[in-house]
């Protein structure tokens, strides 16, 4: 961006990323829903907010976006407490009718990678993988 205009961080925000783990997952799927505007990729880790997917389903299209605006690499691990609930959303948001969610296992192919990592649990090293590998993932 240029300046720290709404118009400039619109238009720089194929530049940026959000994430975050346990409640940072949440306040990420809160920023995908409220600021999709301002952020193309999104990282949530081991943290749902919309145990069905439908709010984040609305959210991007009352924004306007399609599904080649925005990318998603979520992780969770099988022995994490959040699993049911991460899993449930993601699930969610990739069987809704609208079409806006598309499995993938790149940018080019769709918008949301998900990944479950067998043995993980909630908690420190986990969170460091997930973003140590995310991070890679989505500036590669």
């Amino acid at each position: 961006a240029n300046s720290t205009s709404p118009e400039e961080i619109k238009n720089s925000r194929d530049h940026r990323a959000f994430g975050g783990f346990s409640m940072g997952s949440v306040t990420t799927w809160y920023t995908f829903v409220n600021c999709l505007d301002e952020f193309r990729y999104f990282l949530p880790m081991s943290g749902a907010m919309d145990y069905e997917g439908d709010d984040v389903d609305a959210a991007v299209t009352a924004s306007g976006h399609s599904p080649e605006d925005f990318f998603i690499y979520a992780f969770t691990g099988s022995d994490d407490f959040e699993y049911g609930h991460f899993t449930r959303q993601i699930e969610g948001m990739l069987g809704m009718p609208s079409g806006n969610f598309i499995s993938a296992d790149s940018e080019k192919s769709g918008n949301i990678a998900f990944r479950i990592k067998d043995g993980y649990a909630h908690d420190g090293r986990a969170a460091m993988e997930y973003t140590y590998n995310g991070l890679l993932w989505l500036w590669n």
